[in-house]
């Protein structure tokens, strides 16, 4: 459910910065409040390329390795070994510390999906998402299911194969833009790399033949050239059919013809044999190569190609001459289809939907991005990365939409569209989450093109959370002074976003600082620990926004110091400690670390950290707890360690990567509980480092999805480090394997012993020292407490039997004088009295017996040694 608010609230461009004078004292940073323009890509012609280069160079920083050092390749590997380990730890338990992992949602807030497609008997829906892996649901969009947790690289490319016998499950093949090939054999349950493709790192085509053949056709680019390749077993084994000299494309019909059509440079190709041979057909037009290939059954068939100069080419004779129609600019690679019943119903995307009726003569959009607020249900989200288009059997065909907001159908030409993502597709992609410490229902997320969203106060029974996208947009590094929501602040390229209020939020927006020479494309802000209304904003310098009368800011100059080395240099990461909020912590974009005694007024400059040539990005720093002396960081570990620790405030450093593969560290963090244990989040999984251990243990296999765990934040109310990823949603790691644990320690059933010894904080009869019943239940929290049973057969229960292992020994025992034994449970051994009547009235005694002097001397030293 998308709240009021986001009816108004659209996306901005990031603006322009205002001329200022050369370093001010002070200037003003907040706008009135006032609602960003309603189009962001389409403000001028250069912004969805200033806005794409910018967060790509933003990635690429940081991943910062030393040249020739191949990161992108090493995360894969990571991300295969992390799919093996998965498959292995599901047929036996992962040892190591225990934690127990917990999906917590969005629900109803889905992420970029890429490719749909149909089981083979039209029943039922798969989707490949980004980094969120492969779902299955019904045609309805209800039921998803996740079948590719276990998965790496996103799912950009999907075919579903019928198994080898009509009751084997169906067979999934997937594919990603970087090059890897997954296959399940067992619908989804275990998958693996398939191998034989070579050094491969794109995969520009996945398609299949509807021929009743089943085969398989891919286009792969590796080291060793670009080649298409072919499948007649269901992707178990691939052979080259031929190497190509550019990056081409291959259509396939989808209404079972056999014939398929190959686009390489500006020539075209057909084959009628699976593509063992082929027959030159025409040549594309002159001006460019092919990059895109599609086309219409209906026809000779009608063939419509993409040129890498974005110009759009039409034939309606199979490929045998070409038209020139136009250029398409807001165009997104491969997101291109065409109709199987109607030649002149072409489709693209970009930003938005673009459709003509008319062979591509005219184009018209599907709905405006920004109109997806006033009814999500019915239409597009904006980005639209996947377009497919399948007949339905009765002469008509139905379409999919993929969008940056997840699924949409079409059963009518696209006159109309529904959402099938409402509910249920779990794979929002998170850079940031904030939650309450006021009340932990509350909250906050910052996403990747789903906006800043917060939650309804709404946990469901499965403990999943339902959100409202309150804005549209990219947010990051929410921060909050207090730990509430009275003032959240976070950052979008280009202006800072203030959530003013826990519940019914209102917004304002604040300019970066005008007169700072750069900016990354989302500045790491950090709120004021000592104020909630201000914070801190690092760039090459820092900057200090406080709050003046109304919702309005102005920022200051807060320290002179120049943190650039290098002439792009710039703070990414900033820190305080929570034991004294003077000590501060920076990392920079090359990997020097500064410490600040003084609230980073001033700095000192870190010994023993990497050195300039070590190819370090600064990227998550975790202070200690308890000590201020203490703090860990990481970053980019790429040859070099991922993280580095110091004893002695941030004057030196020493590695503290042990155990940790090499990879980015996004994120990291220390355990509530004051315990001293830190879990790190990174591009694959998740890892964990208690106190006293040598190495990082990982803990993210097999409970928890292969994805990038982009932050991190320790939960206020109890023992859990909650992660927000970047295609997954929000997952919690409580470090309790019993649940929420006992942080902090409360008494909730109120029995006077707090959850941190008593073994039912529910029940108040039950904790240490209570009285233990004859009722099968143990209420002392003793694990050893005799239950309800009769061992010695005497008719007296364990529980209130003295001695359940001697039958003469109960409560309705006759007790024997001076035996030394309590034969009637009741603590005491009564002495013989002397008793002159007969027969005797007493303890059972007779005339008394002096005992042997011997015996009594022993019986006095044993007394005296007990004492």
């Amino acid at each position: 459910m998308v709240l009021a608010l986001a009816l108004l609230a659209c996306r901005v461009d990031p603006p322009e910065p205002p001329v200022a004078s050369p370093a001010p004292a002070t200037a003003p940073a907040s706008r009135a409040l006032r609602l960003p323009p309603p189009i962001e890509h389409l403000l001028d012609s250069g912004a969805e390329k200033r806005s794409s280069a910018g967060r790509k160079a933003w990635i690429r920083q940081k991943h910062r390795s030393a040249p020739g050092v191949d990161w992108e390749g090493i995360e894969r590997e990571n991300g295969l070994r992390q799919i093996r380990r998965h498959t292995e730890l599901t047929r036996r338990p992962p040892s190591g510390p225990v934690g127990r992992w917990i999906e917590r949602g969005s629900s109803n807030q889905a992420g970029r999906t890429h490719v749909a497609r149909l089981s083979p008997d039209e029943d039922t829906l798969y989707v490949g998402s980004d980094r969120g892996g492969l779902w299955r649901g019904d045609l309805g969009g209800g039921g998803w299911t996740p079948l590719g947790d276990d998965t790496y690289g996103g799912v950009h490319w999907l075919e579903v194969v019928p198994g080898v016998d009509a009751s084997d499950p169906e067979i999934l093949l997937t594919a990603t833009d970087g090059g890897i090939v997954l296959r399940s054999t067992d619908g989804g349950l275990i998958w693996s790399e398939v191998e034989g493709l070579g050094s491969s790192w794109q995969n520009p085509r996945l398609t299949r033949m509807t021929d009743g053949s089943g085969t398989l056709l891919l286009i792969n680019r590796g080291d060793d050239g670009i080649h298409l390749l072919r499948s007649t077993d269901a992707g178990a084994e691939w052979e080259l059919l031929r190497t190509l000299d550019s990056v081409g494309d291959v259509w396939a019909p989808r209404d079972g013809g056999g014939t398929i059509w190959l686009a390489e440079g500006d020539e075209v190709s057909f084959s009628t044999d699976a593509g063992s041979t082929w027959t030159l057909a025409g040549y594309l037009p002159v001006g460019g190569e092919t990059v895109h290939l599609v086309g219409s059954e209906a026809g000779a068939p009608t063939l419509y190609a993409v040129l890498d100069n974005r110009g759009l080419v039409r034939s309606d004779d199979a490929g045998e001459s070409w038209v020139t129609l136009r250029p398409i600019g807001d165009y997104w690679g491969g997101s291109i289809n065409v109709s199987t019943t109607d030649p002149l119903m072409v489709v693209y995307g970009g930003v938005e939907l673009h459709k003509s009726f008319d062979g591509g003569g005219s184009f018209f959009l599907q709905n405006g991005w920004g109109d997806y607020y006033s009814d999500p249900a019915n239409l597009l989200h904006a980005d639209i990365p996947g377009i497919d288009v399948f007949p339905d059997g009765a002469g008509s065909e139905v379409w999919y939409i993929n969008t940056d907001g997840g699924l949409y159908v079409s059963y009518d030409r696209l006159n109309t569209t529904q959402n099938l993502s409402l509910t249920g597709l779990r794979i929002s992609q998170y850079y940031d989450v904030l939650t309450s410490s006021a009340d932990p229902s509350h909250v906050a997320m910052g996403a990747q093109d789903q906006g800043y969203q917060i939650t309804n106060d709404t946990v469901q029974d499965d403990g999943l959370y339902e959100a409202a996208q309150i804005i549209s947009g990219d947010y990051g590094h929410l921060t909050s002074g207090d730990g509430t929501h009275a003032y959240v602040y976070s950052v979008y390229p280009g202006f800072i976003l203030v959530q003013i209020g826990e519940t019914n939020p209102s917004l304002a927006y604040l300019d970066f600082p005008a007169d700072e020479t750069y900016v990354p494309w989302l500045p790491p802000i950090v709120a004021d620990p000592e104020d909630r209304t201000s914070f801190f904003f690092p760039a090459s310098r820092l900057y200090r926004y406080e709050k003046g009368s109304g919702n309005r800011w102005s920022y200051t100059l807060w320290s002179e110091q120049d943190f650039r080395v290098r002439g792009d240099e710039y703070v990414s990461r900033l820190a305080f400690s929570p034991v004294d909020p003077r000590r501060a912590w920076a990392l920079t974009s090359y990997g020097r670390a500064w410490v600040s005694d003084d609230k980073g007024v001033t700095w000192t400059r870190s010994h023993s950290m990497v050195a300039d040539d070590n190819w370090y990005y600064g990227q998550a720093i975790a202070p200690s707890l308890t000590d201020r002396d203490v703090v860990t960081i990481g970053g980019s570990g790429y040859g070099v360690p991922a993280v580095y620790r110091s004893e002695d405030g941030g004057v030196t450093y020493v590695p503290w990567s042990d155990g940790l593969p090499d990879t980015l560290v996004y994120t990291l963090a220390e355990a509530p509980d004051r315990s001293g244990t830190i879990v790190a989040g990174t591009e694959t999984s998740v890892y964990r480092r208690d106190p006293g251990a040598d190495a990082w243990v990982e803990v993210g296999a097999p409970d928890a999805p292969i994805t990038p765990y982009w932050d991190a934040e320790a939960l206020p109310h109890e023992n859990t480090i909650r992660f927000a990823t970047y295609g997954r949603g929000l997952w919690d790691y409580q470090l309790d394997p019993k649940g929420t644990g006992c942080f902090p320690v409360v008494d909730r059933d109120g029995d006077g012993v707090g959850c941190d010894t008593d073994c039912d904080d529910a029940d108040p009869a039950v904790y240490p020292g209570a009285a233990e019943a004859c009722d099968g239940r143990d209420v002392d929290c003793d694990p050893n407490a005799p239950i309800e049973v009769d061992a010695d057969a005497d008719g007296s229960p364990a529980c209130a039997d003295c001695d359940d292992r001697d039958p003469v020994r109960h409560p309705d025992a006759e007790e024997l004088c001076g035996d030394g034994i309590d034969e009637d449970c009741d603590g005491v051994d009564p002495a013989c009295e002397a008793d002159k009547t007969d027969p005797p009235e007493g303890c059972g005694c007779g005339t008394p017996l002096a005992p042997p002097m011997g015996l009594a001397w022993l019986a006095a030293l044993l007394i005296r040694r007990r004492r």
